[in-house]
């Protein structure tokens, strides 16, 4: 469903306040796709944020067995789920294919649920560094360093 652009799954959506479309959305004039489509490709974004000063758009989503991903959200890009995935997979490798046209590799992170921006963030460079705090059943939360190579 994430790549059928008639369907909301999987997707990043883009409306006015007031629920129109804005008409530079990427698909807003086509036939086959939803209008209110900014991005698609997605297998479980779950968190959005705007960087500080530039507007840049960031989303967090995680996979089923790895391949966490932190994306630079732009208009009208293919993010390949479940096509294109970096994730750990215990099923044979049937396609034989690693990427795809604009469907860019993830970085990774540990199952982020949620995005807020950082003082790094509002400078004119990208963090190489962001913490994330983790919490698996039955453990305390517990602190880690996420590299990030841009």
């Amino acid at each position: 469903m994430a790549q059928d652009l008639k369907a909301y799954n999987g997707k990043i959506l883009r409306v006015n306040d007031d629920g129109t479309v804005p008409a530079d959305n990427p698909f807003f004039k086509s036939d086959t796709a939803r209008k209110e489509i900014w991005t698609y490709g997605h297998r479980n974004p779950q968190g959005l944020a705007f960087e500080p000063g530039s507007g840049n758009l960031f989303a967090s989503e995680h996979g089923p067995t790895g391949g966490d991903e932190i994306n630079s959200i732009k208009k009208g890009r293919n993010y390949g789920w479940p096509v294109i995935h970096h994730q750990d997979t215990f099923l044979p490798v049937v396609m034989g294919i690693t990427s795809r046209e604009r469907a860019k590799p993830p970085t990774s992170s540990p199952g982020s649920s949620g995005m807020a921006p950082a003082n790094a963030l509002s400078q004119q460079t990208l963090p190489t560094e962001l913490s994330t705090r983790e919490c698996r059943r039955g453990l305390a939360p517990s602190r880690k360093p996420i590299s990030i190579n841009w």
